[in-house]
């Protein structure tokens, strides 16, 4: 089990609704995401571990959530990543950079019509590329490093009793 004091709850619509603190990396700026409705959000059989959590939000201007910030409406991905785990924004700059060095010659055996659109895909990422852009990233509290004694459990969703 785990707190993060960064997550705000709140009570809005008589529903309790989160109020997500982010600090972008390399700034000192401070943003507010106010979920409005679960995306995705497992049940997890464990009391332990990692969990991913998918929100629809808005951009708030504090930790109360009265006050939108804007009309945009964004997906919030809540993730418990281990301590040395790259970001989903740090894999998609990797992914970017790799697209950034594909030479011709990797893509000239493409009727010339493909061609042309690879050429124009790859000059303009990542506005041209199919992939959801991230707009902000941030690692927030680390999850503890897992035992080197932790052993998986086929039988955790067994009905047999042991």
């Amino acid at each position: 089990m785990g707190y993060d004091p960064t997550v705000h709850h709140i009570l809005f619509e008589d529903k309790i609704h989160y109020v997500y603190e982010l600090t972008l990396k390399n700034s000192t700026e401070t943003l507010y995401f106010q979920t409005m409705k679960t995306i995705f959000n497992p049940w997890i059989v464990c009391i332990s571990g990692r969990k991913t959590r998918v929100w629809r939000a808005i951009q708030v201007t504090g930790m109360d959530g009265l006050e939108e910030k804007g009309d945009k409406k964004v997906v919030l991905k809540d993730v418990w990543l281990d301590k040395d785990s790259p970001t989903e924004k740090e894999n998609q700059d990797l992914i970017y950079g790799d697209l950034q060095h594909i030479r011709k010659e990797k893509y000239e055996w493409l009727k010339e019509k493909y061609q042309k659109r690879v050429e124009d895909t790859l000059a303009n990422i990542p506005d041209s590329f199919p992939l959801m852009q991230i707009l902000h990233d941030a690692r927030r509290v680390g999850c503890k490093e897992r035992s080197k004694k932790t052993l998986p459990d086929c039988t955790i969703l067994s009905s047999a009793v042991p």
